[in-house]
């Protein structure tokens, strides 16, 4: 064993990083090395450091008989003490708070609110006249109460908790299913290996679907009276599936992962339900007569099929925006310059963008409107084809137009887009609002959610009419185009 003397110059070092209480004194040191081989030391070594072996006197064992006080040795115990002073005060104001919280909880329960005016008049005359089974807060439309749409697409929403009730909780007013054919049936799942029995195309959206406006279009006694009769030709007025909003059709966007012709066969069978009570929207051969429900193709869906029928058609095509981008002008910043975009963009109450209120395209003129039934109250709107006969995507075979933003308008480094990508965008925007068209991005960057919602915000600025997401919280809780941005 070897024991060494802390020198004058490494005290402060030695008190600072070994913070140990040394009783020894030059004397009794010298003694218990010296003693240390006796067999005394031996048997009893504890003894020789009791504190009355040693010239006790509270000081530290230095050299040249420095013995610097006791006291500062030991620079840790005051603060430590302070420290746990303010701990214990700190966690006791929480805990007090907490207690006063938890008790007040307590006696809300115990303690009952005295009835007001309305609630003793409710429990006294006006209980008697109301029958048992009536409910003031029900209406016979109120499936989607306070659900505001807006122009969002569920991306994959088969994804969802709850597939398609999911998104119009949110207020998405488009949703996105991919369909496999496997034998006769047409399954809903992203690859084939995720595909289940109960998971099929009927059972997660056209069955619900049908359910949800049915109630929305319940058989009402009120429809027509003495002072308001319906004319002869006038059809009762179809809801969507929003009831603060009925005008308002819902986008089923199929994505065909199946090839083949077979698969577009089984699906406009199984659409037969909606088709026979009204509620798909459908080309007639002249005009688009738009319904609660829009069912639109991707992905494998053949196009020479969805336009085989040129008198009638309820499944449109989803075109690719790529193809249709303007390069005529160089577009200005919609902030700072007037759009020269068709003027029959108008702008919808929804909180995601506009909506385009016809469905025709006559180069840039303004749209023609008309209407037919109540068109404020349900769907009985009817837009006029003009002459589309030089352009193959157009109102008559085609409702989307989509791209891939990462394919089609590349990368973004430093969180900015370039001129030469804002214009890209507004070239494919302009050429799509040209024939009608709503334009939709797909594969927009999800991380950072920084560089996505400015994203958003570019997209809706230029006038894309729907935002392609798959967080429906996030994009719903915020008006894209009024969100500022850096870039542009």
């Amino acid at each position: 064993m070897t024991l060494s003397l802390a020198s004058s110059s490494t005290k402060t070092s030695f008190c600072e990083h070994y913070p140990i209480h040394v009783m020894l004194v030059n004397s009794g040191l010298r003694s218990v090395l010296r003693d240390s081989a006796s067999p005394s030391f031996q048997e009893n070594p504890l003894h020789y450091f009791q504190p009355d072996s040693f010239m006790f006197k509270g000081k530290m064992a230095t050299h040249a008989g420095q013995a610097p006080s006791w006291r500062h040795c030991t620079p840790f115990s005051r603060m430590s003490r302070v420290f746990r002073q303010i701990l214990l005060s700190v966690v006791g104001t929480f805990a007090a708070i907490g207690f006063l919280c938890s008790l007040e909880r307590v006696l809300g329960f115990l303690v009952a609110n005295p009835p007001d005016m309305f609630q003793r008049t409710l429990n006294n005359g006006a209980q008697n006249k109301i029958p048992e089974h009536f409910d003031f807060a029900h209406w016979p439309t109120d499936a989607t109460a306070d659900k505001r749409p807006i122009h969002c697409h569920s991306h994959n929403d088969y994804w969802r908790k709850i597939p398609l009730y999911s998104a119009i909780d949110s207020g998405c007013s488009s949703v996105e299913v991919d369909l496999w054919l496997v034998d006769t049936e047409v399954y809903v799942g992203h690859r084939r290996l995720t595909l289940t029995s109960e998971r099929t195309l009927s059972n997660l959206y056209l069955d619900p679907l049908l359910r949800l406006l049915e109630m929305q279009n319940p058989i009402s006694p009120f429809y027509s009276d003495k002072e308001y009769p319906l004319e002869p030709n006038e059809n009762y007025p179809l809801n969507g599936v929003f009831d603060t909003d009925p005008t308002q059709t819902l986008i089923l966007l199929v994505d065909f992962k199946s090839y083949g012709p077979g698969i577009w066969w089984e699906l406009r069978s199984q659409l037969s339900p909606l088709r026979d009570r009204g509620y798909l929207t459908y080309f007639d051969g002249t005009d688009i007569v738009e319904r609660p429900v829009t069912v639109v193709g991707t992905g494998n869906a053949p196009f020479e099929w969805l336009t085989a029928n040129e008198t009638y058609r309820d499944v449109f095509f989803d075109a690719p925006l790529a193809e249709l981008a303007d390069y005529s002008l160089v577009w200005p910043n919609p902030n700072r310059a007037k759009d020269p975009s068709p003027s029959c963009q108008k702008r919808h109450p929804g909180i995601l963008g506009t909506t385009p209120k016809s469905r025709s395209v006559s180069g840039t003129t303004a749209c023609e409107e008309r209407q037919d039934g109540n068109g404020e109250n349900g769907m009985g709107r009817v837009w006029p084809v003009t002459d589309q006969s030089n352009l193959l995507y157009n109102t008559s075979n085609s409702y989307y137009a989509s791209v891939s933003f990462t394919e089609s308008i590349g990368r973004i480094f430093g969180s900015r887009l370039t001129q030469d990508q804002l214009q890209l965008i507004r070239s494919q925007i302009r050429g799509a609002h040209r024939r009608g068209l709503k334009v939709r991005y797909w594969g927009i960057p999800q991380w950072p959610i920084g560089l996505r919602n400015h994203i958003w915000h570019i997209l809706m600025r230029e006038g894309a009419d729907v935002l392609s997401v798959d967080d429906l919280y996030g994009a719903t809780q915020t008006d894209w185009r009024r969100e500022r941005s850096r870039s542009g």
